[in-house]
């Protein structure tokens, strides 16, 4: 087995992951708090680059240790659903609500996206990811 702590990509992108995940927690702390429609845009934004980050450090994981898989969200996303490191059907939801978020501007859907992030749905499942991809660095 590969030592995982010589690959830097990953676990930088790990890194970085983690920094975004803990600026969305800070930022959603309160749950009383009443966002104005730049800061649910703000929000949304850092989900998009905690997707992005997500699935490309998976990506670059599976490439160190030698998985061969497609490039694309979809096929990573469905690859660690195989191997049970992620949920792939609620990622899959994930990503089309992303997909949505990054090509549409439709304020039902913005609020939407904005309370699935707030209630800590997509929020839990990007840490129950990097609480993984921890464990294996290890």
């Amino acid at each position: 087995m590969t030592d995982l702590k010589n690959d830097q990509r990953w676990l930088q992108r790990l890194d970085n992951l983690d920094r975004v995940l803990l600026q969305l927690q800070k930022e959603l702390a309160d749950p009383q708090k009443e966002f104005s429609l730049i800061e649910r845009t703000g929000i949304i934004h850092f989900f998009e680059m905690a997707f992005e980050l997500s699935w490309k450090t998976l990506k670059d994981f599976f490439e160190y240790k030698d998985i061969e898989v497609f490039s694309s969200p979809r096929d990573i996303i469905k690859h660690a659903g195989k191997l049970e490191m992620i949920d792939s059907e609620l990622w899959l939801n994930m990503l089309e609500d992303r997909n949505l978020s990054n090509h549409t501007y439709d304020e039902k859907l913005s609020i939407e996206l904005f309370n699935d992030i707030r209630e800590n749905t997509y929020l839990g499942l990007f840490k129950k990811l990097s609480n993984a991809l921890h464990a294996l660095k290890s």
